[in-house]
């Protein structure tokens, strides 16, 4: 119950970031056309919120966003407030739920993947009926969010049914493997065992502390590191330095690697902050970064 707290608590605090960092304006309704709890699929964590603003037909881009909680819990309804603020600026705006990691339900990460593909295609198509023609998108979130944010933008980029054209990740797990992440994460009362099984949820490769190299290669194929390359969407990384879910030392190799490959990206620092990102001037250096890249990639 404790980590399960504790995940809350982290869950809370990136709900309030976003809420302070995009809040909504009083236009929610009367500007855009709204599409809430739509489905993408038969399950009942398949379905997304939509917002359309009523000025724009004919093509815009998509600001997808994907909420944290560890790939086991959360909700889109964290970031209602958020989405009226890309409106606003003529770009379509979403978020969605995806199926949690389950064993009973056979949901790893390529389910969630999946998940992200049929809630752009639904997404393309309820747009296409207010005469909106969405033809790319980028994809940003927290955490868990802006692991799946990364991962998809980086290594699903043929079946995508939008393109997607930039990620933004805010605290995002950038390499699975890490033995940091897995023996020494704050997210799970630093209990390793926790850890190993939650990843083994994720990989569908069962593994424990003593035999994680058996999951390895799964790890890799799940860790947005390991799919960057020449043609590697630009990226946008906000991670605290004193982060104890997410190493900070992780992120930074991600850095080191899209600037190999000499992919466009900028990374700010939060000194000050763990996995939450409370420095209020790095937010909002964050912020108009965030809208400059997406006027730069949608507009």
């Amino acid at each position: 119950m404790l980590i399960f707290r504790r995940i809350a608590a982290w869950f809370t605090a990136l709900i309030a970031f976003f809420s302070a960092v995009f809040g909504g304006g009083a236009g929610i309704y009367r500007n855009n056309h709204v599409c809430l709890s739509l489905p993408y699929g038969a399950h009942e964590r398949q379905v997304y919120d939509l917002y359309l603003p009523k000025s724009v037909e004919g093509e815009t881009g998509l600001v997808l966003l994907l909420h944290a909680g560890g790939w086991v819990m959360g909700d889109k309804d964290a970031y209602r407030g958020e989405l009226p603020f890309w409106t606003e600026k003529g770009y379509a705006a979403a978020a969605m739920n995806y199926r949690f990691l389950s064993r009973e339900d056979g949901v790893g990460m390529r389910e969630i993947l999946d998940d992200i593909t049929s809630a752009l295609a639904a997404i393309k198509k309820e747009a296409a009926k207010k005469g909106v023609d969405i033809t790319r998108v980028v994809l940003s979130g927290g955490s868990a969010g802006a692991h799946l944010s990364l991962l998809y933008a980086y290594s699903c980029m043929e079946e995508a049914p939008v393109k997607p054209v930039a990620a933004v990740s805010y605290c995002g797990p950038a390499v699975l493997w890490d033995e940091e992440f897995i023996f020494h994460n704050e997210f799970g009362n630093y209990d390793p065992a926790f850890m190993a099984d939650l990843l083994s949820k994720l990989t569908k490769v069962e593994f424990t502390p003593e035999t994680v190299d058996a999951a390895l290669p799964a790890l890799e194929l799940y860790s947005p590191i390991s799919h960057v390359n020449e043609n590697t969407v630009p990226t946008l990384l906000f991670h605290g330095a004193k982060d104890t879910v997410v190493p900070y030392h992780t992120v930074a190799a991600l850095e080191e690697k899209l600037t190999a490959y000499g992919v466009p990206h900028e990374m700010i620092t939060y000194p000050e902050s763990g996995h939450a990102l409370d420095d209020p001037e790095c937010s909002e250096r964050a912020r108009e970064l965030f809208v400059r890249y997406v006027d730069t990639y949608l507009g």
